[in-house]
């Protein structure tokens, strides 16, 4: 067996990982913006700090200095700490300005926040049709057992939008993704005929197929949840007002009796 550090080296790498651990941490709950490379650039000082050898005052020599893969602590807080910096820049400038045109999204799209209220719900298996819900589960411990699965529903007259999620959605194969989203489009027509089906199938953290009426799935390891956000577009109405016909102008009396031809004659 080979011993890849030594034993202060494992005693500083863990002292350093453990303070970087609780400063990363203790940020992110207060809600501060950056805080990765905070906890990074701890670990570095820590381990630029203790990871020197240092000298034995009784012998005057130097002691190993605490390593890890044979390289001192020192040099791989040093590595850390420049690692650090592009992180940090993340944080200070490009983080921001997303959350920004997220946030700006939002606003001016209602929808991202209505799809965003239905997503949050998967967690509860919150729906509004309770039978399409139980439908689709069952449907999913037939087609894949042992499966665990949450469903979130949203539906109106015309049209469901139905959420599902499945932990290790990656696993399965583009082939019977689409299979999955045939056989939600099948129960939702089955048990409301003539409705719109929008379905978004989602793995741990991505949507991996979506299905929308009129246009092919989706399939893949990333697939872009907006193209759902058309189910809460206004369904397009109709006029129901009676048509009117234009006015058609008719020549007055007095115009008619002045071209009378019997009156020219008369």
């Amino acid at each position: 067996m080979i011993i890849i550090y030594n034993f202060s080296g494992l005693l500083v790498g863990l002292l350093g990982a453990v303070l970087g651990f609780f400063v990363l941490c203790g940020l992110a709950v207060v809600g501060s913006p950056v805080f990765l490379s905070p906890g990074f650039l701890a670990i570095a000082a820590i381990w630029c700090a203790l990871g020197r050898a240092k000298p034995n005052f009784e012998t005057g020599e130097m002691r190993p200095a605490p390593a890890i893969f044979f390289i001192p602590l020192f040099y791989w807080g040093l590595v850390i700490g420049v690692l650090s910096l592009p992180v940090a820049g993340f944080e200070i400038f490009v983080a921001p300005q997303a959350n920004q045109m997220a946030a700006d999204q939002a606003v001016n799209d209602p929808r991202v926040n209505q799809f965003k209220d239905l997503e949050d719900g998967l967690s509860r298996n919150r729906s509004d049709d309770e039978s399409l819900s139980a439908a689709l589960i069952a449907m999913i411990a037939k087609m894949l057992p042992g499966e665990p699965v949450n469903v979130a529903i949203k539906s109106s007259e015309s049209r469901v939008l139905v959420l599902m999620k499945l932990k290790d959605l990656k696993k399965i194969k583009e082939s019977d993704r689409n299979l999955l989203l045939q056989g939600i489009r099948e129960v939702a027509e089955t048990l409301r005929p003539g409705v719109q089906v929008y379905a978004g199938i989602k793995g741990r953290l991505m949507f991996g197929a979506i299905t929308v009426p009129g246009q092919p799935n989706l399939v893949g390891s990333v697939v872009e949840e907006r193209n759902l956000f058309a189910f809460f577009d206004a369904p397009p109405t109709t006029s129901t007002e009676p048509k009117t016909e234009p006015a058609v102008e008719t020549k007055s009396e007095s115009a008619n009796e002045l071209t009378n031809p019997t009156d020219v004659t008369r």
